[in-house]
């Protein structure tokens, strides 16, 4: 037996943003899920504050801040992508593989503890690749996890 409550979540980010996500509760049983409703676009306005390309060189002290706060920013953003709903279907894109593009420009980031650079072309991933395809889901999931030290947990969505 399933029990489906849908409400609206109001999320305050940096520099005024709010952001309005439609959450889906499902209970089964004794086993209670929070799924996110969330598009595209709503994923890209996440990552805005924290994406830039210009300040990414790590000489002045603004710029390690900055770099601190969206490595904190994106910790958070792995709870986002495992609570996303994926798609059951198929969905190729232009090709099945052109989003490992996107991963591998994302761990060449990542090995350099440039973390503004992973935001910026996690936007650029989620603009031109449906993010909720499972393979690119979990890639960017495990590359995430593996890199910012946290424990490699993905489920497949029920």
């Amino acid at each position: 037996m399933y029990i489906i409550y849908l409400y609206n979540v109001h999320i305050t980010l940096r520099r005024g943003i709010v952001l309005t996500v439609r959450t889906k509760y499902v209970r089964r049983g004794s086993v209670a899920k929070i799924k996110l409703h969330i598009s595209n676009y709503d994923l890209i306005k996440m990552l805005d504050p924290y994406a830039s390309i210009w300040v990414d060189d790590g000489r002045t002290e603004e710029d390690m801040r900055q770099n601190k706060e969206a490595k904190k920013f994106l910790i958070g953003f792995c709870g986002v992508l495992e609570r996303l709903p994926l798609d059951r279907g198929y969905k190729s894109g232009m090709f099945h593989t052109k989003y490992l593009f996107y991963v591998l420009r994302i761990r060449d980031a990542l090995e350099k503890q440039k973390y503004i650079t992973v935001c910026s072309e996690l936007q650029n991933l989620i603009h031109f690749q449906p993010i909720t395809q499972p393979r690119i889901c979990y890639n960017i999931l495990n590359l995430l996890k593996s890199y910012l030290d946290l424990t490699v947990e993905c489920e497949e969505n029920d």
